[in-house]
């Protein structure tokens, strides 16, 4: 009697871009779901689905110290056929946004604060350019929120979620403690320069 194909879903909503192992976890080369189903069943097994962003560090901590291992990889390339999924790219690779045939669904009006007061690093965050005082709140970012005319009607009904996730690091008179706190928690160095401007590295 066949098995049903059970899944499993692994998900960070953080991210991770896992390294070809060869002692470890094998994944399956194929994005194709179809094909993934399968070879669970035609091998029998169940399916371990990993789905990460390239930014999330705990993923990367997964693919380079959990995946990795030989023990772990001999459970599951046993029991499991295993597949990786970026959350944040479509079945081609690419990568998923507000966009429709190359142009934006919803119009975003950043404010001037916006442009000026923060630095994008590159890995999905973006960096203050200040200290902020305590009990003090940045300037407002986004002044409005607009769904396109060319899909105003389209998207006349549909939910629009922007989500913003921030973290913060306790500003320290020792300047060696803010040092090793942004290293730990952002993973890059910062210059604090006249009237409390931070320029980052």
């Amino acid at each position: 009697m066949r098995r049903s194909v059970v899944l499993i879903v692994l998900f960070w909503a953080m991210g991770l871009n896992a390294l070809a192992q060869t002692q470890g976890i094998m994944f399956e080369p194929t994005r194709s779901w179809k094909k993934i189903v399968e070879k669970a069943r035609s091998e029998n097994k169940l399916i371990f689905v990993d789905c990460y962003a390239d930014w999330c560090g705990p993923c990367k901590q997964l693919a380079s110290q959990v995946f990795t291992q030989k023990e772990v990889g001999d459970v599951f390339n046993s029991h499991f056929v295993n597949v990786q999924f970026n959350v944040e790219k479509d079945a081609d690779g690419k990568v998923i946004s507000g966009l429709v045939d190359g142009n934006e669904v919803v119009n975003k009006n950043w404010t001037e604060a916006w442009q000026n007061d923060w630095f994008d690093g590159g890995d999905g965050w973006y960096y203050y350019k200040k200290v902020l005082p305590a009990n003090e709140m940045t300037a407002k970012v986004l002044t409005s929120l607009k769904f396109d005319s060319n899909y105003a009607e389209i998207y006349q009904t549909a939910d629009y979620t922007l989500k913003f996730v921030s973290e913060a690091v306790q500003y320290s008179d020792d300047d060696s403690v803010n040092h090793r706190a942004v290293q730990a928690n952002f993973g890059r160095d910062f210059k604090v320069i006249s009237n409390n401007v931070i320029t980052w590295n």
